[in-house]
């Protein structure tokens, strides 16, 4: 008696994809981890059939029954494909519709062929892939009709087996050599089948930078056996990176199928997804950079250390930093290749010795420690300054014009002299508290030796933001690194020059302004454009519309709040009361949207018919998608042809999740118009309508998108 057996086949993804495009089906698969249905590639051989197919092939039918009634039973739709197993080209295939139970035949050489079951089972059964190649074709005869069988589980059954560890990305395993479990949850009674006898297992490599890309690690036979319950496939030692996992299971049967030939562990549940990877990564993460500022920071002075990291597989998850052996905060991130972390502390005590380190982790826990860094404290020198009266040049000013300051300082300190640097400090108008500082404080640098004096000039433009006051005063400070020796607040405030003689600022008003047109819709008058503006320092501010004679707004400031245009342009100003400020007019316009013009006599802008000649042709539109089969979660471009003399206002719907309106300008040639839609899931139908209201042209066509799996898993 001859016996036969079948190796499960292997595709890459590509494959895949080329598989789907040929496909019909459109459901979504059963699920990423576990698997429903049986098959058995060849039940039996139903008698010789010398004219359907080549000398060396079988002519072979795919039938679906029922797994509990093992009745015959029909799907939504099923496939049976075959291709050439060396090149990967697809040879051929058949489709079935919702009335077949039985789909074929296809022609079929066990030698140089794969055959692949791809079966939509519609609301009443699980979905079901298989796919193999013959390991000893030469025991089936040619030329023969013959019948493979897919048992489909109805909805509601659990799966046959699923996938339990590891398991993608919920879990990422940090050790090299996992185990691979899984579950078998029913084991089909076909021809007396009590047991497994074996597996094959795959194992695939991804790279996640590229799409749609898989390797094969390895694929082999492994012995298993046993019923119901959770088994486990011994580890692999593996190299750090991402993976998937499959296998296909065989039971004890043992089947005549005709001719002597009889059918040896061939009864398999489906191929479990493969697509979904899981990463293996026991690498820490890696340090690029630490550094703090300032370098060397001064006794009073707070430092910011900076921690760069990096991690390729899992990502960095944390990055927590320590100062003195101390914890100063820990940042947190979600799965970055390289993170950057910024801590704050100090200031530190100048007489001991200060290190900082960090720690992080990745996703899968690894924790690496960084090498320790040193830093210590300086100390500053002392000058002691002192300073004649300051004085202001001119006495009164504008915001945003020039005055010159000047002032001597001497140095009458025993420290080490300069640099060091000379500050000027503007205190607010009230000036009774020269601790209260409302404007910036403006630096030079100097090098006034002990025991001399130097006379210091800048010139400073009274900033935006100053507010009008006629008590403004200007006094000293210096320090040294940044310490402050002596400012207006010291107590010995009367050792120091005091306070300038005051002088006076004048806020003008300011704004800024500016605003976009708008279309003006068919049968209306006005529309409603966007203005963004800015008004400072005003009693009355307000934005004026010049054309309409009308406030947009009375308030200081808005950010593409609404002004109601006319036709034509507009004049839009910013004013305080009635006065134009700083020559702030925009103009913007109102115009009638595309294919649209202005009536004089309604004031209102209207669509302009271009009636066809009287007995002319009647409108003529046609819509054709570039694909009318397309994978799960992919567009289509859509092409639009209109025929008319007519203006009309077109609406295309189903397209994208708003409909789509567009205007096509009459002509006696064909115009031709294309748009793509949003990416689809599920089968759509797409409606084209055009009319024009005033002329009552109108027509309309429509078209059906087909959509099937995105990844079909083996």
């Amino acid at each position: 008696m001859k016996k036969i057996t079948l190796n499960s086949t292997r595709f890459l993804l590509s494959v895949v994809i080329v598989f789907f495009t040929f496909s019909t089906l459109t459901a979504v698969a059963a699920g990423p981890y576990g698997r429903y249905g049986w098959t058995d590639v060849i039940t039996s051989i139903d008698g010789t059939d010398t004219t359907t197919c080549g000398v060396n092939e079988v002519a072979l039918t795919l039938e679906l029954r029922d797994r509990n009634t093992k009745a015959t039973t029909t799907a939504d739709s099923a496939v049976i494909a075959v291709r050439n197993a060396t090149s990967n080209e697809w040879i051929s295939f058949a489709i079935g519709s919702s009335n077949d139970y039985r789909i074929g035949p296809v022609c079929f050489d066990p030698v140089i062929h794969s055959v692949a079951y791809d079966v939509d089972g519609g609301s009443n059964y699980r979905d079901f892939f298989s796919s193999f190649v013959y390991s000893n074709p030469e025991v089936l005869p040619r030329q023969r009709a013959m019948t493979g069988t897919v048992w489909l589980t109805p909805v509601g059954e659990p799966y046959e087996y699923q996938q339990i560890s590891p398991s993608p990305l919920s879990v990422m395993v940090a050790s090299s050599s996992p185990e691979y479990r899984y579950a078998v949850n029913y084991i089909h009674d076909l021809y007396g089948a009590s047991t497994l006898t074996g597996v094959n297992f795959f194992l695939y490599g991804f790279d996640p930078t590229i799409p749609d890309y898989t390797s094969n690690v390895l694929s082999k036979p492994v012995n298993q056996s046993g019923g119901v319950g959770i088994k486990a496939i011994p580890p692999e030692v593996l190299a750090d990176g991402w993976y998937g996992w499959s296998l296909y299971i065989h039971l004890n049967i043992n089947h005549l199928i005709g001719e002597g030939v009889q059918s040896l562990n061939v009864s398999k549940s489906g191929f479990l997804n493969v697509w979904e990877p899981f990463v293996l990564d026991t690498t820490a993460p890696t340090y690029t950079s630490l550094s703090h500022l300032p370098i060397a920071p001064l006794e009073d002075e707070t430092v910011t250390f900076r921690v760069d990291a990096g991690d390729v597989l899992t990502g960095v998850t944390s990055i927590e930093i320590f100062v003195d052996g101390v914890s100063i905060g820990t940042c947190s991130y979600a799965l970055v290749e390289n993170a950057t972390c910024f801590k704050s502390a100090g200031p530190f005590d100048p007489l001991e010795n200060h290190s900082y380190y960090a720690v992080a982790k990745d996703y899968a826990g690894n924790i690496s420690t960084s090498p320790e860094v040193l830093f210590s404290v300086t100390l500053p020198t002392s000058p002691d300054l002192n300073a004649g009266l300051p004085t202001v040049t001119p006495g009164s000013v504008v915001v945003g014009q020039q005055i010159t300051i000047e002032g001597t300082i001497s140095n009458t300190g025993t420290a080490v002299a300069g640099p060091y640097d000379i500050g000027f400090i503007y205190v607010d108008v009230d000036g009774s508290d020269p601790a209260e500082y409302s404007l910036p404080v403006s630096r030079v640098e100097t090098n006034t030796g002990i025991g001399s004096s130097q006379t210091i000039s800048i010139d400073w433009t009274v900033p935006v933001g100053a507010v009008a006051g006629s008590n403004y005063r200007v006094g000293y400070f210096a320090d040294v690194n940044n310490e402050i020796i002596e400012d207006a607040s010291d107590s010995t405030i009367a050792n120091w020059s005091g306070w300038s003689a005051p002088f006076t600022v004048t806020v003008p008003p300011t704004a800024t302004l500016s605003g976009s047109d708008c279309d003006i819709s068919v049968g209306e008058s006005t529309c409603e454009g966007e203005i963004t503006w800015n008004i400072n320092d005003a009693a009355d501010p307000n934005v004026y519309n010049e054309t309409t004679g009308v406030r947009c707004s009375s308030n200081p400031g808005g950010t593409n709040e609404l002004c109601t245009l006319a036709h034509g342009n507009n004049a839009i100003q910013a004013r305080d009361g009635n006065n134009i400020i700083q020559s702030q007019i925009i103009i913007i316009s109102a115009i009638c949207s595309s294919e649209h013009t202005w009536d004089l006599g309604t004031n209102q802008c209207i669509l302009v018919p271009i009636d066809p000649p009287t007995g002319g042709p009647a409108p003529t539109v046609w819509l054709r998608p570039d694909s009318k089969i397309i994978r799960s979660g992919a567009s289509t471009t859509l092409q639009i042809g209109i025929i008319t003399e007519s203006n009309m206002d077109c609406i295309l719907y189903g397209a994208k999740t708003a409909p789509s309106a567009f205007v096509h300008v009459g002509s006696i040639d064909e115009q031709l118009y294309s748009t793509t839609t949003e990416a689809l899931t599920a089968a759509q139908i797409v409606r084209l309508t055009c009319n024009n209201p005033l002329s009552g042209v109108s027509t309309s066509t429509e078209t059906r998108i087909e959509v099937i799996p995105s990844i079909q898993e083996l």
